[in-house]
């Protein structure tokens, strides 16, 4: 057949049909792949369309928003509690209590790796899918297992009521002891429960609530593990136990050997009260384990109760003693003694497993005191330092309120630097606290008060500390002037004020040693001022004021005549000084005025007296004198002249 260049054309026509069809075909793919080409080079460094984790849509974010987004999730997944049920028990678990976490650096390499590992066909196929339906990624997370172990061990106790059991002793009819043999049990199966658990904290609200699968458990101790722990029982429980306190005394004649401690300074504990606090308990170990038997210190405190009080001791401070002398001597101090029932329960089961069942009684040291012998040495407390009696009547009621608070400060101590306050010392003057109603002075009458008379202790006080030379921080003298106290050198005392504050400003102890009679009241102070020396002078008396006179009407006497209630008495000034003289040769120097207010003078008087503007006026004339005919008249006689520094009355 002849070529032709036409035939040549139509040849070459009919060739190219067949791959125009196949191009046409190919389009759709080459389309596809070049859409997903794009979208790769878009998404580069980012999460791919239809990506979340935990519900959290991640698509478009890069790695920093990825673990921001992850992030809060994990912080919202970790507010929400999981409940967990064991057959008919619900227990709530916070996720913070096993230590639930999410890792978002790691949960957010696992999203920008989705879609992109597995070859270019499975990377197309990931693509394509996520048309269909996105892909939730499980956040990446983990638990503290120990943590979840222990709270499904705990739980166990109160949900599982036929655990595995691993054995025990028991005690028959009081004192006989018996086994009580493994047994199988169930058990929340831990590797289950925690897969079930770290799954559903990683799923978002509404979280359903998880029922832990059980499996059945075989105990781990063997029966040979009880019997040997019986044997040791029945050692245990063979006899009574003595124990012999530390300092008994030696018996009049040694007890032949075998014989019993003697009762009257043994403590015994019989077999019945051995038996009432033995106690057992599985002690599990890696390869097996034992029963590990004890005596219960519960029990033993309630049977050691009737012992303590010739056992037991409280503390004892360091005192000082004064003979009649003066001298001062310190009585050591001593700590508290204690039966300790962990202690006895230990020695206990010691001594039940010797032959002789006996030892000796543990005694604890207890509570320090609160002033060693140390520490009293230490306040260099030596001699007397300043000593002062102030007198009273006998058998009044206010001497007993003058002893109760000469009681109540008796051996006090004041240590150096230290503030000493009467008022705080003697407590509140109330009955409770000791004291009686007796006169006293309460804004400037005398009237009876609780506790009244107990200025002359506070003047007794203060005398002492003035002549020992010590700091006077607060004192308030009488108002008016007593003659059995020092004038000037004294001071009232009343709750909660006036009061009288000392300060001890030398370097030892003041002892406060407070002492009466029916008709006296003592205080001396010991200690050590340091050398000083202290002299006092009490000026004249000056700014003399005279009393007011009050009348009082009574309408039984005549117009001339009158008839004194109380005769009252001139107030004063006076100055007090007190000089210091210490061992380097200085001086301090200090002055007080003390100022006493007169006493009103009362007289008894017709009403007629009384003038106009007084209380008690009632206008009532006085008769006029009847003057007898022919008697002579002369004036009254003028009063004496009053002593300089008397009262005028």
């Amino acid at each position: 057949m002849e070529t032709s260049p036409k035939n040549i054309e139509k040849i070459r026509s009919t060739a190219r049909r067949p791959l125009l069809w196949v191009l046409l075909g190919l389009a759709p793919v080459i389309a596809l792949l070049l859409v997903f080409g794009a979208d790769r080079a878009v998404r580069a460094g980012e999460v791919l369309r239809g990506v979340t984790a935990g519900g959290v849509v991640l698509a478009g974010s890069d790695r920093t928003g990825a673990e921001r987004s992850i992030t809060e999730l994990g912080d919202k997944l970790r507010a929400e509690p999981l409940r967990l049920r064991v057959r008919d028990q619900t227990l709530e678990v916070r996720p913070e209590e096993i230590g639930f976490r999410v890792d978002a650096a790691a949960t957010a390499e696992q999203a920008l790796a989705a879609g992109r590992t597995g070859g270019f066909f499975a990377e197309l196929g990931f693509w394509l899918a996520r048309f269909r339906a996105p892909v939730d990624l499980d956040p990446i997370s983990a638990i503290d297992r120990p943590a979840l172990d222990k709270i499904l061990a705990e739980w166990e106790v109160k949900a599982i009521i036929d655990p595995p059991f691993e054995g025990a002793i028991l005690i028959e009819q009081g004192e006989t002891p018996k086994p009580d043999y493994p047994r199988t049990g169930y058990a929340i199966d831990r590797d289950a429960a925690a897969r079930l658990v770290e799954g559903a904290l990683r799923r978002s609200s509404p979280r359903d609530e998880i029922n832990l699968p059980l499996s059945q458990a075989s105990p781990r101790l063997s029966r040979e593990a009880v019997d040997r722990a019986l044997s040791q029982a029945r050692a245990l429980l063979a006899g009574p136990v003595d124990f012999i306190p530390p300092a008994a005394p030696p018996p009049a004649e040694p007890p032949a050997e075998g014989a019993e401690a003697p009762a009257e300074y043994r403590v015994r504990f019989v077999v019945l009260d051995l038996a009432a606090s033995l106690r057992s308990r599985a002690v599990l170990e890696d390869g097996g384990g034992r029963i590990e038997l004890s005596f219960d210190p519960a029990v033993i405190n309630e049977k050691l109760t009737p012992f303590r009080p010739r056992f037991e001791k409280r503390p004892r401070d360091a005192s000082f003693s004064v003979d009649d002398r003066d001298r001062v001597t310190i009585l050591p101090s001593s700590s508290g003694t204690r039966l300790d029932a962990e202690k006895i329960a230990s020695a206990l089961f010691a001594a039940a497993l010797t032959p002789s069942r006996e030892a000796p009684l543990p005694i604890d040291e207890g509570d320090p005191p609160e002033l060693s012998t140390e520490a009293a040495t230490a306040l260099h407390i030596d001699h007397l330092v300043a000593k002062r009696t102030t007198y009273h009547p006998c058998c009044q009621t206010r001497v007993k309120n003058i002893h109760r608070i000469a009681d109540l400060v008796d051996g006090r101590i004041i240590r150096p630097g230290e503030t000493f306050s009467l008022n705080t010392a003697a407590g509140e003057r109330t009955a409770k606290n000791g004291f009686f109603m007796a006169p006293g002075i309460e804004d400037g009458e005398m009237v009876d008060t609780m506790g009244g008379g107990v200025s002359q202790f506070a003047t007794t006080f203060f005398n002492a500390m003035f002549h020992g030379g010590y700091d006077i921080i607060e004192r308030q003298p009488h108002s008016f002037y007593f003659s059995r106290y020092p004038m000037g050198i004294e001071a009232t005392l009343s709750w909660p004020k006036p009061d009288v504050v000392i300060r001890n400003d030398t370097e030892s102890g003041i002892l406060i040693k407070a002492s009466y009679s029916k008709t006296s009241i003592t205080v001396k102070l010991f200690g050590n001022n340091g050398g000083r020396k202290v002299k006092s002078k009490t000026s004249n008396r000056y700014d003399i004021t005279k009393p007011a006179l009050e009348l009082l009407p009574n309408a039984k006497l005549k117009p001339d005549d009158e008839k004194v209630k109380e005769s009252g008495s001139v107030g004063w000034s006076v100055t007090v000084t007190r000089t210091i003289t210490f061992p380097d040769g200085t001086t301090k120097e200090e002055r007080r005025k003390v100022t006493y207010k007169p006493r009103v003078r009362r007289v008894e008087v017709h009403p007629c007296k009384i003038p106009e503007g007084e209380p008690g006026h009632t206008g009532e004339k006085c008769p006029e004198p009847e003057e007898e005919e022919g008697a002579p008249t002369s004036p009254s006689p003028p009063p004496p002249p009053v002593p300089e520094g008397a009262s005028p009355f």
